[in-house]
Formats: C-alpha cells, structure tokens, sequence
C-alpha cells in the first residue's frame, strides 16, 4: 500500500531543509511526540481479548521526509506474529472457505518450497468451513490524532514564523 500524498509536501520539505538546525530537532522532538500520543491512543484502544496485538504495534518516525507512521509497521504478509491484527482492526466478511488436511509423515507435515502444490496422496479430508461476518474494531485509525497533530504543527509554524525558533 503506497502512502497517501499529502498536498503541499514538497514544498514544506524544501522550506525545511532551508531552515536551520535547531528548527529541525525542534520539528524531529514534535513528530515524536506525535507519533508516541498516536502510538498511545491505538494502544488504548486495542481488544485486550485478541491476543497480544499491543505488542505487535509501533512507531516510526523519519524527520528528513517529515512523517510519522504508527500501527502495525512489522507486518509482512502474515508472516509476522500479530498476523491477526488486520482482520481484527477492519473485520472480516462472511464467507466459506475449503479447507484440506494433510496426513503427516514421521510426525510432521510434508512441506515443499513456495508455490509448488500439495500432494494429492497427502490429503486426508477436504470440507468446506462457514466464516461468520464480523466487524472490525478500528483501533489503528486515531480520529482525533489528526486534530491533534494539527495543532501541534500548526503552533511550531507560528513559532518559526515569530522567530522563536530559528
């Protein structure tokens, strides 16, 4: 998923690699607090009863492109431990899936390298599984971040421009 563009970034990257140091540790201290307010607002607001999703979630902040990004930032395709995360946080539909069990061999499953099929002679049982629907609790998006983020951003602009920072 590519990140969403924010209109005028371009020209406040160039305004801030014109400014002088102390502006941009002073820029660097804010997006970290803000990225830790919004790291702790989706912690606050994460199912307790799913598991260890908290864990899973994290924050990064990179001054030179001006962003701060929070959630689940680990995630590789359900490969990482709170591979659940997303289905919680925006739902899952209603759905039937097919599903076959394999025999093992030597107690174990017969595994091949990626992309090569199941052998036929493995599977034991093939059945179909009824998915019920179910909502998402949308504890990734912060709503009020974004106000308060704006506030923050706006108030270092007003110092810049007073000449409080330099």
């Amino acid at each position: 998923m590519s990140p969403e563009r924010v209109a005028g970034l371009s020209a406040t990257q160039t305004l801030f690699e014109s400014m002088g140091d102390k502006a941009k540790d002073e820029m660097g201290v804010l997006l970290t607090e803000i990225a830790i307010e919004g790291l702790a607002q989706q912690q606050s607001r994460t199912p307790i009863d799913q598991g260890n999703l908290q864990a899973g979630l994290s924050a990064y902040v990179d001054v030179e492109n001006l962003r701060a990004r929070m959630g689940l930032l680990d995630m590789k395709a359900g490969r990482s431990r709170p591979f659940y995360g997303r289905p919680v946080d925006r739902g899952i539909r209603a759905q039937t899936v097919t599903v076959q069990r394999r025999r093992r061999v030597n107690g174990k499953l017969r595994t091949q390298s990626r992309g090569s099929r199941k052998r036929a002679s493995d599977i034991i049982a093939t059945y179909t599984l009824n998915i019920k629907a179910r909502p998402g609790t949308y504890f990734i998006e912060a709503p009020d971040l974004g106000a308060i983020a704006d506030g923050k951003i706006d108030a270092f602009w007003a110092d810049l421009s007073e000449g409080a920072i330099t």
